[in-house]
């Protein structure tokens, strides 16, 4: 659906094109809604690692279709949130069918060093009230199955009264 309503994934710069240079800092922050859909998506993730920029994928990772490849060159950069604080990567949870992928994903990024407390993740359905959802139960599920957390961003987006989602 995205492609029919935003066009196609083109390339319009570098990582190196995108940094203002010096004195500024090697942070760079992407809006970029598919930076893994991008037929040049392996050079740009290694030129984030050699260049040593700190990057936050704002619009998150889909990571229901991450490869092997995929998840080592993405573990490999140094994400950041989006006020380069500390170490965060994005997701959704859109679909409950899309639990097995999700999951798969997931494990990839752990496998490859991605610290399960770094991942935050957002279900479409987290910020509707008066239920549990699986947003709130899968900081448990990460525990069990990683080790770790997802920090359930939807709570954040309740206790401050915003719901994007509508």
């Amino acid at each position: 659906m995205v492609p029919r309503k935003e066009g196609r994934v083109q390339p319009v710069a570098t990582i190196a094109e995108l940094w203002r240079g010096a004195p500024w800092p090697r942070h760079i922050l992407l809006l970029d809604n598919d930076v893994l859909g991008q037929p040049d998506w392996a050079q740009r993730l290694e030129e984030m690692r050699t260049g040593q920029f700190r990057v936050c994928f704002t619009q998150g990772i889909n990571v229901r279709l991450l490869t092997e490849e995929a998840a080592q060159a993405l573990a490999s950069v140094y994400f950041m949130d989006d006020q380069f604080r500390r170490r965060r990567l994005y997701t959704a949870w859109d679909n409950r069918r899309d639990e097995a992928r999700l999951f798969a994903g997931l494990e990839r990024l752990v496998r490859y060093g991605v610290q399960p407390d770094a991942i935050m993740g957002l279900h479409k359905d987290s910020c509707k009230s008066g239920h549990r959802t699986r947003m709130e139960v899968l900081p448990h599920i990460i525990r069990a199955v990683f080790g770790g957390i997802i920090l359930p961003m939807a709570r954040l987006i309740r206790a401050v009264g915003h719901d994007p989602i509508g």
